[in-house]
């Protein structure tokens, strides 16, 4: 009766090695500037060590990789595998993070941009007309309203920071502070926040922390905007709430509204 030979253990991983200059690199943005993505350096994948992965979605990310074989291996595990030479890291790493950000499927650079509602325009509309009271008192005219989920107001606020001497008046924090007093909860779930400009960082932090369900807003700020356009912490968040969101409700009304105060401040008198 012949011997039966156990089968023969696995071949070890190679011990964890030290990192290049180009991963060290790339690794902090991967940690922060990818949404949807949570990466971890050197995970085996089948018999492979890999330098950059997230499993959700399955994407892997090799710096100086040539092997034919084992870039088989991890598509057949059915990882999306983004390979890049360490020079190009190295000269240009966030040129290399774009293209990154270029090649991510659609579900994990998605964001909670909805759809414009057919009420989004009449509450822009008053969003627009409470702007023009700040415009009556000097100030910047932009304008919020908050409207619960039956459609009815909840807050209205307008740009006061001169007139209260406040640089944290502006027209989306006094909406929500007047709301919280109003219901007797900073916490606004259901509510809708129409402004006639995208808000600043500030803005946009307390609208998280608010947890405000919806956003809409009319101009886009190209200086300051929070949600897409200079900074994305409503776009691509990685914080515990996630507000749906519209841009560009009756932009091109909002935005002349903006640049005829500006155009009268600066005509001599």
């Amino acid at each position: 009766m012949e011997d039966v030979k156990p089968p023969a253990p696995p071949d070890p991983l190679p011990p964890r090695r030290r990192p290049t200059e180009a991963e060290l690199r790339l690794w902090p943005y991967l940690r922060r500037k990818i949404p949807g993505c949570r990466f971890r350096r050197d995970e085996a994948v089948g018999p492979y060590i890999v330098d950059f992965i997230c499993l959700a979605p399955k994407i892997i990310i090799e710096i100086d990789s040539a092997d034919i074989d084992r870039e088989q291996c991890l598509r057949a595990e059915g990882f999306q595998l983004l390979s890049f030479n360490s020079e190009d890291v190295l000269a240009d790493t966030a040129g290399v993070v774009s293209r990154i950000l270029a090649e991510l499927p659609d579900s994990a650079a998605s964001t909670r941009q909805g759809a414009v509602l057919p009420e989004d325009e009449r509450w822009m509309r008053h969003a627009l007309m409470v702007a023009r009271r700040a415009a009556d008192a000097g100030e910047v005219p932009v304008g919020a309203v908050l409207v619960d989920r039956n459609g009815e107001i909840v807050a209205e606020g307008w740009n006061l920071p001169i007139s209260l001497h406040d640089a944290s008046a502006h027209a989306e924090m006094l909406a929500l502070r007047s709301a919280g007093q109003k219901l007797g909860n900073y916490r606004l779930a259901g509510t809708t926040l129409y402004v006639t400009l995208e808000p600043c960082v500030m803005c946009a932090g307390a609208i998280i922390h608010a947890r405000v369900s919806r956003l809409v807003f009319g101009a886009r700020d190209p200086k300051a905007g929070a949600v897409d356009s200079v900074y994305d912490v409503i776009a691509r968040p990685r914080l515990n709430h996630q507000p749906e969101w519209v841009g560009g409700v009756l932009e091109g009304e909002a935005a002349e509204l903006l640049r005829d105060f500006f155009r009268e401040r600066r005509t001599p008198r």
